[in-house]
């Protein structure tokens, strides 16, 4: 999936727990993208997809998995924390790491 398709994606999620089932997978592909360095990539991230998805967790009171700080448009402050937390680790990893974390 693309971050378009991510952030539709994560729009149609009706529920905590299906949030929170399918968050890892979505953090890794996020991740993954995210790792190439492509500026449109990061601005569409931030503007769009991390703002869907922060928005998302906060709707939901899954405050703690929210992976990074936000501003208060829920736009996350910086893409790096979640590329270097992501290399290597799979989805279940990572998300011990940001619950470890307190994110």
């Amino acid at each position: 999936m693309n971050l378009v398709e991510i952030k539709n994606y994560i729009n149609g999620i009706h529920t905590p727990s299906q949030l929170e089932l399918e968050l890892p997978d979505l953090l890794v592909s996020i991740a993954a993208i995210l790792g190439e360095n492509n500026s449109y990539q990061v601005r569409y991230f931030t503007n769009h997809t991390g703002r869907e998805l922060y928005k998302k967790l906060w709707h939901f009171g899954l405050y703690h998995l929210i992976p990074g700080y936000h501003d208060g448009g829920f736009r996350p402050r910086s893409e790096v924390d979640l590329i270097n937390d992501a290399a290597g680790s799979t989805g279940s990893q990572l998300l011990a790491k940001f619950v470890r974390c307190g994110w």
